[in-house]
């Protein structure tokens, strides 16, 4: 219980901070066009009804190049857990604390390389 209070707390605040600069530079490079949306459109919760198709289909290669340092949070944040865990009470995780702290830090490097070094994760369009 106390894993997943804390962790609803943390995606939260991480979160909400994330939510409020992307607003402000979003804010300043479309003024009312994109006011205007926010508006009508909610900031966590999606509505259902008048939902329009994308015209680009979701792509795991976007996910990897834009998002490999929340990736890397997370990782960390469970390894952080896993550690308070054991700290607090004694309760020792399944995978060990080292191996989860391990394999994020590699993935992020594989991914920045990967990023920095080639064009796998381009894609045309995007």
């Amino acid at each position: 219980l106390w894993f997943i209070v804390a962790f609803v707390l943390f995606y939260w605040i991480y979160y909400e901070r994330i939510i409020y600069t992307e607003e402000q530079y979003l804010t300043q490079k479309f003024g009312q066009v994109y006011t205007d949306w926010a508006d009508r459109t909610p900031c966590f919760i999606p509505r259902m009804h008048g939902y329009v198709k994308p015209s680009l289909p979701f792509s795991w290669k976007k996910v990897f190049k834009k998002e490999k340092n929340g990736l890397l949070a997370l990782f960390l944040v469970f390894t952080a857990f896993d550690l308070l865990g054991v700290w607090l009470f004694d309760e020792r995780p399944e995978i060990p604390v080292w191996i989860v702290t391990a394999f994020s830090v590699i993935l992020y490097c594989v991914l920045k390389y990967i990023k920095h070094r080639t064009n796998w994760l381009d894609e045309e369009g995007r």
